[in-house]
């Protein structure tokens, strides 16, 4: 009976690795559960086999009661048997200042089998805000290159729309030609492609990332914001690195007088953004 059973053991570890053979997928760190903040940057060693050939990686974000992301998908060709693979991924701020989430590794062979390597994420959103104050938006119509009409987030500045990316220009006056003259448009547009959400009843004092993120994306977002007045709280959502970034906007006054000289827009913003 003894002799029976070592058998069975041995056939069944023989079996074992055999099937490690045929395909396997190693993702190191080897943690099965992995807690992190928003802003940290994960680093993972990927490693891949399968005898049939390895025709796609996969690495998707699946939150708890959530839709997943693909976060990467690649097809390989030519297909290989071996991959290796360093990947990095900068953990994003979430609406929910505590998300679980898993984190799925696949690698799918030439003959349409798959294997999966999971890690379990704990995210804890960093639900601060940084508040900046006095900045001022002058009139397009201005042409002193000091008379800034336009606002980077990537900087938290006013810039001169006339000499700067329009990549870097998140919001700029829409004031020009064709508006009534010496009048301020009381309107923002986005060059650079942001989202603006007007959200007066968002409560700017004690605002979080997790509300802000929440409230904007419950809104109906516009690539422009018009009617512009003193207390108004607009909430922007922007691209910066391939992540969405997101901030609020006070307006403390607006200023429209008889000529442009003094029309201008001040305005405070909140953002988890500080450029050093």
């Amino acid at each position: 009976m003894r002799f029976l059973l070592l058998i069975i053991i041995s056939v069944s570890l023989f079996w074992s690795c055999e099937k490690e053979i045929d395909r396997y997928l190693i993702v190191n760190p080897l943690d099965l559960v992995i807690n992190a903040n928003s802003g940290d940057v994960l680093k993972f060693n990927i490693s891949g086999f399968s005898k049939e050939g390895i025709a796609e990686l996969k690495i998707m974000l699946s939150p708890k009661n959530g839709v997943s992301t693909d976060l990467l998908d690649t097809i390989l060709i030519p297909t290989e048997e071996k991959i290796n693979l360093y990947w990095e991924y900068e953990i994003p701020s979430f609406a929910n200042p505590f998300l679980e989430a898993e984190l799925n590794f696949i690698i799918t062979d030439n003959s349409g089998e798959s294997v999966w390597n999971t890690k379990l994420l704990y995210i804890t959103t960093s639900d601060y805000l940084t508040e900046l104050s006095g900045f001022e938006i002058h009139t397009s119509m201005l042409m002193s290159s000091s008379a800034h009409n336009a606002f980077s987030f990537f900087s938290n500045s006013t810039i001169d729309s006339d000499f700067a990316d329009s990549l870097d220009i998140h919001i700029m006056d829409a004031t020009d030609s064709t508006s009534t003259p010496g009048e301020l448009s009381l309107k923002w547009i986005s060059p650079a492609g942001a989202g603006f959400v007007r959200f007066n009843d968002f409560d700017y004092s004690k605002a979080k990332l997790g509300s802000l993120i929440s409230s904007f994306e419950a809104g109906i977002a516009s690539p422009f914001v018009s009617n512009i007045k003193s207390k108004d709280i607009i909430l922007v959502k922007y691209m910066k690195l391939e992540e969405m970034k997101y901030a609020v906007i006070k307006i403390t006054s607006v200023i429209d007088e008889q000529a442009y000289d003094n029309d201008r827009y001040i305005f405070n913003i909140k953002t988890d953004t500080v450029i050093e």
